[in-house]
């Protein structure tokens, strides 16, 4: 079930003029984005709260710019609000059904496609549910943790374990994936990395030599994307330093600034992205909506992406 929440639970077309800085149409347009929420966090193990990610993003996105740092005016986008696909919460194993079933549908139709979360657990059946619609699939995974518990909770699917899931039941090669701003690492999942052939630009590594940093990712980046047909983005946000981003269960210290993250979003090479995420953020936990308005800062930068690309692709920019 996909609905559009709202206070009085009835989307409007002045509502909808509102959300997302006054993006969000009615599809009266061709589409060239859409944006919806899972509110779901029945896979984390800390704090909860990330359920409530999409409607207090929603509540805080008509503050969003539709220009990005880069002063480049993308209000002339046209992206639908999916609405939220509510799954239960109790029910993992359901829920990630469920997800896997409805992106099935979606990536079958054009456009590129942001998801707001919602815990981590969410990103594996999207990326499955990708992989299926055909295509090589590469995918960028900016997170303080690698995620590459084979259990976790006594489960196999978690907060916890996405990634692992990804590049073992998903089908994704691992070679394929480039890992970003991880600190924090278990001893099971620091030998998967070392045996898998997943590329991987730790945080450290931006704190030592920033530029160089950038500069190796832009590299495994670039050799990924030249073998793939599409890209997948998923951006935790507690791979943000938790000064920058306070609001999400299971921070972690000595993380990234928000600066950081958008010149990553730009200079990377996001031409081929059919679809990003944001999870893992957790309002009841924020402080003075830090968390959202860097999350709003990104998705400026995200939005930028999309507009620059198909603008390329259609001709209108060289």
């Amino acid at each position: 079930m996909e609905t559009l929440v709202t206070d009085d639970n009835s989307p409007s077309t002045k509502l909808l003029s509102r959300l997302w800085g006054g993006l969000a149409s009615s599809c009266e347009t061709p589409v060239v984005a859409t944006i919806g929420g899972i509110p779901f966090d029945g896979g984390v193990g800390g704090r909860a709260g990330a359920s409530e990610g999409p409607r207090h993003l929603r509540h805080l996105s008509p503050r969003l710019k539709t220009l990005s740092s880069r002063q480049e005016d993308f209000s002339a986008l046209s992206l639908r609000d999916r609405g939220d696909l509510v799954v239960p919460r109790l029910h993992l194993d359901k829920a990630i059904h469920a997800i896997r079933e409805h992106y099935v549908a979606l990536w079958r139709t054009t456009g590129v496609h942001i998801t707001i979360g919602g815990d981590h657990s969410i990103t594996f059946p999207i990326i499955d549910a990708a992989q299926r619609s055909g295509g090589r699939w590469g995918v960028f995974w900016f997170d303080a943790h690698p995620d590459l518990l084979d259990r976790y909770l006594e489960s196999s699917i978690s907060h916890g374990s996405p990634l692992r899931r990804v590049v073992t039941d998903g089908k994704i090669a691992p070679g394929d994936v480039l890992l970003v701003g991880a600190r924090a690492y278990d001893q099971e999942e620091s030998c998967f990395l070392a045996s898998s052939e997943i590329a991987e630009v730790p945080s450290w590594a931006f704190h030592a030599d920033f530029t160089l940093a950038c500069s190796m990712a832009m590299r495994l980046a670039q050799s990924i994307v030249e073998r793939v047909d599409h890209l997948y983005i998923t951006i935790d946000v507690d791979v943000l330093d938790p000064a920058y981003a306070p609001g999400t269960g299971t921070p972690v210290g000595g993380g990234l600034t928000t600066g950081q993250i958008i010149h990553l979003l730009r200079t990377l090479p996001t031409q081929k992205a059919r679809g990003y995420d944001i999870v893992e953020y957790a309002p009841p936990l924020d402080t003075a909506e830090i968390t959202g308005q860097a999350i709003l800062a990104i998705l400026s930068e995200i939005l930028a992406n999309i507009d620059s690309a198909q603008a390329v692709s259609s001709g209108a920019r060289p």
